[in-house]
């Protein structure tokens, strides 16, 4: 079966990361996606529940910011800590409005950093997600038997 992405699929009026990342971002994502859909769905059933499980385990682009600016943060105070000077305190004074414009607005340096080396938001997964599990079923593979994500997780 071939896969031919509806427009403005992967938009979600929610993803607040979405919005405010640059268009050549999000269309390299999006192409990236499509290629590896049509490329999964080519290859059948199998790839398409392994490419499922994969999703699963992907880091969207918010626990990759936290976790990056959480640790800076965190070896920073460290670090002033250790050397008992008040002039590192300078970083997480400036890095911590920063992670809170993140959660807040969907935008941060640190996060079109991230966009651009590849990290999707949770909805851009979900979507791709949604494509395959529709593909699964409208092709019927098995019996007249629908597969739901239930069913894959039940797998592993």
């Amino acid at each position: 079966m071939n896969y031919i992405r509806p427009t403005n699929f992967y938009q979600n009026p929610y993803d607040k990361v979405r919005k405010h990342s640059l268009k050549s971002f999000n269309e390299s994502i999006d192409e990236k996606t499509d290629s590896i859909i049509q490329l999964v769905v080519a290859e059948g059933p199998i790839s398409i529940s392994e490419r499922l499980n994969e999703l699963d385990r992907e880091w969207d682009i918010d626990k990759a910011v936290m976790l990056f600016q959480s640790g800076l943060i965190m070896g920073q105070l460290a670090s002033a800590i250790r050397k008992q000077t008040k002039n590192q305190l300078w970083g997480p004074l400036l890095q911590t409005p920063l992670l809170a414009l993140h959660a807040t607005f969907g935008w941060s340096p640190v996060t079109m950093i991230f966009r651009k080396l590849g990290f999707r938001t949770r909805f851009e997964i979900q979507a791709e997600r949604e494509v395959l599990l529709n593909v699964l079923e409208q092709e019927n593979y098995g019996e007249n038997q629908s597969v739901t994500e239930w069913d894959i997780f039940e797998s592993i």
